[in-house]
């Protein structure tokens, strides 16, 4: 019987985690396989592919132990951070993102995993040109856009985010 629960949960998940892959789709111009293939800077309609790689891979540079999968979605998880407080996403959707994400598992600490070496790896991102980086953010499901931050802004933004001041406190976050 416990097996037959646990299958079931699993097939549960799977239906919902395809169901979310329908929605989470980009528009259909985004979906040609040949889209971006000559855009090696990702300058182009590629670059909305790359929703929570730009953290992802920093923070996967920064720890050899993290898988890439993992990587990114600790990525994704910052990136619904800074989208909901700068790009309006719903927090009743960045929830449900981060449940889902909590349901396929992997590391859930971001913050803690936001260290120096892995801000320093964001300049080497390839959606960085000279001292600008853009970078994808969520306004909501299937709804991405590009913002484009000077790289020391961005790092300091990411950087508050991930160590909010206690209310009252003064000084440099």
């Amino acid at each position: 019987v416990e097996e037959r629960r646990i299958a079931g949960s699993q097939y549960q998940l799977l239906r919902a985690q395809e169901a979310r892959t329908e929605q989470v789709r980009m528009p259909g111009e985004c979906q040609d396989e040949d889209q971006g293939k000559d855009d090696e800077r990702e300058t182009g309609r590629r670059i909305l592919l790359n929703l929570g790689h730009t953290l992802g891979h920093a923070f996967e540079a920064a720890d050899e132990q993290l898988r890439h999968g993992d990587a990114v979605s600790l990525g994704i998880r910052a990136t619904l951070a800074l989208s909901e407080t700068h790009v309006g996403l719903s927090s009743k959707t960045r929830k449900m993102v981060e449940h889902l994400l909590d349901q396929i598992g992997g590391p859930k600490d971001w913050k803690r995993r936001l260290t120096s070496a892995a801000l320093d790896w964001i300049g080497l991102d390839k959606k960085t040109l000279g001292e600008r980086l853009n970078f994808i953010a969520l306004r909501a499901i299937a709804d991405p856009v590009v913002l484009n931050f000077d790289l020391n802004e961005f790092k300091a933004l990411i950087g508050r985010l991930a160590r909010p001041r206690a209310a009252g406190t003064r000084g440099v976050a």
